[in-house]
């Protein structure tokens, strides 16, 4: 068995990544190990170890390709996460059992200006303010082509069920369970009572059209702004992230213990 590793050095101590590597060696599996995304590239492996937290493991898994990621926390909630830290002994053993089995997560495709990006959390609107300016964003909404109502606030976030308990959960939104064959858009601080999350099918097309300048951040990453006019065009990505996971139904358990933390 091949097996990736891949670690958040400022959460990771190289101790623990050694102690793991020779683990899996006694085990009989080759490792690659990987501190940077960008070493990812190189990835050859039947799965991919990640130790962090939610983000670590968010980088890692879209940058694996097709490999099947199963994360261990060092974080704090740890809602991507299959392991805690204290149970790394237990997540090895895992691996050599039938005990896991992969589930997939849906992604965004995103499209501006001819330019297509992936997303696996959310894509995030953010109303520009630059000096001696102020008030709010707005932004006309279409689904499948249909109008589909326009939102004054100062953001909008499109998230998948796997998004839909980071960012826009803090935003008001609704958790989607990770099968449930749905994306959410979650108004951020909206001017209007009457703009609530809404959720719709990831089998259609949402297109977004800025009425003011927008920052656009997706994954928790910068990627430039809109001007004026702009559409940003949402859709289902044909790639899926794999995730290795004990049972299908933990993700209610995970959601009940990591929910009563907050």
């Amino acid at each position: 068995m091949k097996i990736g590793i891949f670690f958040n050095g400022a959460q990771v101590d190289a101790a623990t990544v050694t102690n793991l590597t020779e683990t899996l060696a006694k085990r009989g599996a080759k490792t690659q190990t990987f501190s940077r995304t960008e070493e990812l590239s190189a990835l050859s492996a039947d799965c991919l170890l990640v130790l962090g937290g939610d983000g670590t493991v968010l980088r890692a898994a879209k940058n694996a390709g097709e490999v099947p990621v199963m994360g261990i926390n060092f974080g704090t909630l740890g809602f991507l996460t299959e392991f805690d830290r204290t149970e790394i002994a237990s997540a090895v053993d895992s691996l050599f059992t039938n005990e896991l089995k992969p589930y997939f997560r849906s992604m965004l495709e995103t499209e501006r200006n001819g330019n297509k990006s992936y997303c696996l959390n959310e894509l995030a609107l953010f109303h520009r303010i630059r000096e001696q300016s102020g008030g709010i964003a707005r932004m006309e909404m279409k689904i499948d082509g249909a109008f589909a109502g326009t939102v004054a606030a100062d953001g909008l976030i499109i998230s998948t069920p796997t998004g839909s308990t980071a960012y826009s959960l803090s935003a008001g939104g609704c958790v989607l369970a990770p099968d449930c064959g749905t994306f959410l858009i979650t108004p951020v601080c909206s001017f209007s009572l009457n703009s609530r999350p809404v959720v719709f099918s990831d089998d259609s097309e949402l297109t977004v059209r800025t009425g003011s300048e927008m920052s656009v951040v997706e994954d928790g990453s910068p990627q430039g702004e809109t001007i004026i006019g702009d559409e940003i065009t949402v859709r289902k990505a044909s790639r899926k992230v794999c995730f290795l996971a004990r049972e299908k139904s933990g993700f209610y358990r995970k959601l009940a213990q990591k929910i009563s933390e907050l």
